[in-house]
């Protein structure tokens, strides 16, 4: 069985907010909703956090990838490339390929705090 849980990135304070955190992490009740935390609070003018799930799988060094992080891996001819973890149709995706599919990924970053990775010369 898959871990749920997830991680979001807050618009206010443009920092990552982790599981342990987000549990915590404000006073009203949240729902998930299209890819944003809502505050349960139609008046509020909070800046809802945007969502990222937590994949289920690791890099090579063991660390979590969840949506939103940019990869590093290898493609068939052999050259590295950068790639933004994507949820398309019920899976984890990196291009075309499901994320599952791919051997020794690294991740480089994420595209709120990395996003000069994604760009190509």
């Amino acid at each position: 069985m898959r871990i749920i849980k997830f991680r979001a990135w807050d618009t206010e304070e443009n920092k990552m907010i982790n599981w342990e955190e987000l549990i915590g992490y404000c006073d009203i009740d949240y729902l998930f909703s299209g890819g944003e935390l809502r505050a349960n609070n139609e008046h509020s003018n909070f800046n809802y956090p945007i969502a990222m799930q937590f994949t289920g799988l690791l890099d090579v060094n063991a660390k979590e990838i969840y949506e939103g992080d940019i990869v590093e891996t290898v493609n068939n001819d052999g050259q590295y490339f950068f790639s933004e973890v994507k949820y398309v149709i019920d899976a984890f995706c990196i291009g075309l390929h499901t994320l599952s599919s791919y051997e020794h990924l690294t991740v480089a970053g994420n595209i709120y705090e990395n996003p000069e990775l994604l760009i190509c010369d």
